[in-house]
C-alpha cells in the first residue's frame, strides 16, 4: 500500500536520480498464504469454508489465518473485519507471524478497528522478531516514517535489510528509498541505485513527486 501522495509513476530504469525527490514507501501485507480458496465458484457453505471453519474451531492457526484472510477479502464469506480481527487474534496469540504481522496492519490501517499504532508496532514486532519478511518491511517504515513511535533510521535500516536479504522486494525498495530521501547522515545515492537497478530489470516502478 502506498502512503503518500502520489503524482507520478515512473519506470526506476528511466529515473535521473539527482533532482528526483522520492517520497513513497510500500507497505505490504503478506502473500505467501493470502490465496485461500482456488475452486470456483466459492459460496459460504462451500466445503473449502466448511472445512476451515471446522479446523479453525479446532485451533488450527493456519485454517485460522486462512479464514481471516478470507473474512478481510470476502472470498467465500462475506467481507467481515471484525470476524478477520478476530480469527487473526487467536492465530497471532498462538505464534502465527503471518497472522501478527496482518492483525499489525489491521490496527496501523483502522480495518475494523480504531487505527492503533502502538497496537500495530507491538504485532509487527512480535511477527518481525520471527522473521517475517513483510512483518519486517512495515515496522521499517514505522520507523523511518516516525508513525506511532520515534523516528529511528537505525531501526529503519536495521528491519528493511533484515527483509531484503531476504529476497522482499518492497523492503529493497524502502531501502532505496531511504538512502534517497533522507538526512546528509543517511543519504547514498550509490547504496540507492545499487538497491534499485535489479527492482528496474524486473519492471518494479518507483512513485515521485
Amino acid at each position: 500500500m502506498t502512503l503518500s501522495k502520489t503524482k507520478l509513476t515512473v519506470t526506476l530504469i528511466c529515473l535521473s536520480f539527482s533532482p528526483i525527490l522520492i517520497t513513497s514507501c510500500q507497505k505490504t501485507q503478506n502473500d505467501d498464504r493470502n490465496e485461500v480458496f482456488h475452486v470456483q465458484p466459492v459460496t459460504e457453505e462451500s466445503d473449502d469454508v466448511i472445512e476451515l471453519q471446522r479446523l479453525a474451531e479446532q485451533g488450527d492457526t493456519i485454517a485460522q489465518f486462512d479464514l481471516g484472510v478470507a473474512y478481510e477479502n470476502g472470498q467465500g464469506v462475506p467481507q467481515d473485519y471484525a470476524k478477520a480481527i478476530e480469527l487473526y487474534t487467536k492465530a497471532a496469540s498462538r505464534g502465527d507471524a503471518d497472522a501478527q504481522n496482518n492483525l499489525g496492519r489491521m490496527y496501523d490501517e483502522g480495518k475494523g478497528v480504531d487505527q492503533d499504532y502502538t497496537q500495530a508496532i507491538e504485532w509487527y514486532t512480535k511477527a518481525a522478531n520471527q522473521g517475517n519478511s513483510t512483518a519486517q518491511t512495515n515496522l521499517g517504515l514505522m520507523y523511518f516514517e516516525g508513525v506511532g513511535i520515534n523516528q529511528n533510521y537505525d531501526q529503519a535500516i536495521k528491519w528493511f535489510q533484515k527483509a531484503a536479504d531476504q529476497g522482499n522486494m518492497d523492503a529493497q525498495y524502502n531501502l532505496g528509498v531511504l538512502y534517497m530521501d533522507s538526512d546528509e547522515n543517511y543519504q547514498s545515492y550509490s547504496k540507492a541505485i545499487k538497491l534499485f537497478e535489479p527492482l528496474a530489470k524486473q519492471g518494479r516502478s518507483v512513485v515521485v513527486n
